[in-house]
């Protein structure tokens, strides 16, 4: 029954907030955002889809897929007749367009295209994730190590990585080695997280361990050593101080340019393609073998992504990581997903000064290894299986 049900989705859902809590943080910096605004798209996205949506044992959020995606917006967006680039500006054109790619969204509900997504070969929706994955790598593996002035275009930014580490090198003081040391032990705890078989340390997911390793390094300082926190404030999370009256509101004003209509386009071609193989991926694990109504899922969606983006949030899409931990955990319906969005709401009201103490090197860390698993080389290898000529379309995509 739905109420007997209840301690299995709650305590599921509490184990996917404490991936969501980080991966919502990271994705919304890798974006070029505010980083609560990935917070606020899976507080809104877990509340309107668990009422509203047609899917079982979904998790709803900001998703990968849209990282580079949301940068580009911002950026473009951003940037004025003088040829300089205004990234909060930017931040509040790109929120009307996130507003307006969810009314798009619900209309596509409506009219019950859910069914497109198995047009899209999967090859090129693979070539796009691994695409996407060598952009979040190419940016953040600068941030792990404590740089964020480094930027362009992925392979550009992925050429000057050896810079970085000689920049290390020559200057070995304590502000610049503790974030690079902070971001690479973050990484060996990702990478060594499936190999170690404690149950005590399964119980909690491998990005909060990361989380706690952050925040516990500056009480180390504060109350161990005594001194003030080596590392420089645009290193640290930024929070708003008062948030219900600090959100930011859509800018609508850029809304017939081409620029902005492109932004809508991409937007909502991506978060449609990467919700629709996402709820079709989920239905194979789900074990009671139920088929999600994607029609209604959409339109869920669509509300969600219009209402975040309102409220100062990113687009909201169907997450598959966060999703499989889901049933993982045993979620048997839609409540794990509202769960999941409570307890991100008691995160960031009740433990904010803690989730200011998380340096983004440890961030970028998680983020590093998102992106490395999503352009990892076996990803064509098992395309290439399939056929030479679904490895080309993966290659050109």
């Amino acid at each position: 029954t739905f109420i007997g049900d209840i301690p299995k989705n709650l305590f599921s859902g509490f184990v996917v907030s404490l991936i969501a809590l980080p991966l919502g943080l990271g994705l919304a910096l890798a974006s070029g955002a505010p980083p609560i605004s990935g917070i606020i798209a899976a507080i809104v996205g877990g509340t309107v889809v668990a009422i509203l949506g047609g899917s079982n044992v979904t998790i709803t959020g900001p998703g990968n897929g849209l990282v580079v995606v949301i940068l580009a917006a911002i950026t473009t967006l951003g940037t004025g007749a003088n040829g300089v680039i205004d990234m909060n500006q930017g931040f509040l054109y790109t929120l009307a367009a996130v507003v307006i790619s969810g009314v798009i969204m619900i209309i596509l509900g409506f009219l019950r295209l859910g069914s497109l997504g198995d047009f899209f070969p999967s090859s090129a929706i693979q070539g796009m994730l691994a695409a996407i994955g060598i952009g979040i790598f190419a940016k953040q593996i600068h941030v792990m190590l404590g740089i964020t002035s480094v930027s362009g275009a992925p392979l550009e930014v992925l050429s000057q990585v050896p810079q970085s580490i000689l920049f290390l090198i020559d200057n070995p003081s304590i502000n610049v080695l503790l974030p690079a040391g902070l971001g690479l032990v973050s990484l060996i705890i990702l990478m060594s997280y499936s190999i170690l078989r404690n149950r005590t340390f399964a119980l909690v997911p491998a990005p909060m361990w990361v989380v706690i390793v952050a925040i516990s390094l500056t009480y180390y300082f504060e109350i161990v050593l005594q001194t003030p926190y080596p590392v420089s404030e645009n290193l640290l999370i930024q929070l708003p101080k008062k948030l219900l009256s600090t959100l930011p509101s859509p800018d609508f004003s850029m809304a017939f340019s081409w620029p902005f209509i492109a932004t809508v386009l991409s937007i909502t071609l991506i978060s449609s393609i990467e919700t629709l193989l996402s709820i079709k991926a989920v239905d194979k694990l789900d074990p009671e073998k139920r088929r999600s109504n994607v029609n209604k899922d959409l339109r869920a969606l669509g509300l969600a992504t219009s209402i975040s983006g309102l409220v100062g949030g990113l687009n909201v899409v169907t997450v598959i990581a966060r999703s499989s931990v889901n049933v993982n955990n045993g979620a048997s319906n839609r409540s794990a997903n509202l769960f999941h969005a409570l307890f991100l709401l008691a995160f960031i009201v009740f433990l904010q000064d803690q989730i200011q103490r998380i340096a983004l090197p440890a961030l970028a860390a998680i983020l590093v290894y998102t992106g490395y698993k999503l352009a990892a080389p076996k990803n064509l290898w098992r395309v290439l299986k399939v056929g030479r000529e679904q490895a080309a379309i993966f290659g050109v995509t």
